[in-house]
């Protein structure tokens, strides 16, 4: 059985930090049945970006959005394990959450859906631009340091299977300190 560490909010809970099984228990409910390693994503949540990265490695976000309550997890996978999972449900408050930050213009969109994570932070970022010549396409996961904004490491996407972040810029809160700005 191997572990992986989980970080997230719980409606009543801050942010913890808890070991976790990625073995499925006997016990476990069929509706938290994984549907592979490289998503990470159970059954019935919707996966909004999924990629492999420079790294080899594979990170994701899947949620449901049900009955006005968002529920988002941000999933890191490294040699056929999770190694990072971030969990936010929106009635937990502020604390762990998802922002969002958009820029969109005529043959130009620039979308990142963020989290705080004890002193980091994760952009997932998915760029179009092809206003000045050929399209220029960009994906992966940004990590900075909170406070000095110094970027710790980048992955890029090498193979996207799903991006969907689009979808989560109009239901997240704007991320006010990014320099990037909110779509309206």
């Amino acid at each position: 059985m191997s572990s992986m560490l989980v970080i997230g909010c719980s409606p009543s809970t801050n942010p913890v930090a808890t070991s976790a099984s990625t073995d499925t228990d006997a016990d476990a409910d069929a509706d938290t049945e994984v549907t592979s390693i490289a998503t990470a994503c159970p059954q019935f949540e919707t996966l909004y970006f999924s990629c492999e990265t420079s790294s080899g490695g594979h990170v994701s976000i899947c949620g449901r959005n049900k009955d006005s309550l968002l529920d988002l997890t941000y999933r890191h996978n490294e040699g056929g394990r999770i190694t990072l999972e971030h969990h936010w449900n929106s009635a937990a408050g502020p604390d762990g959450r998802f922002t969002q930050n958009a820029y969109h213009r005529y043959r130009t969109e620039y979308n990142e859906i963020g989290f705080a994570l004890l002193d980091k932070e994760y952009k997932i970022f998915s760029h179009y631009a092809a206003e000045d010549g050929p399209e220029m396409v960009s994906r992966g996961v940004r990590i900075q340091d909170v406070e000095s904004g110094e970027e710790i490491r980048s992955l890029q996407c090498m193979d996207t299977q799903v991006d969907e972040i689009r979808k989560l810029i109009p239901i997240l809160e704007c991320d006010p300190d990014s320099a990037l700005g909110c779509a309206d």
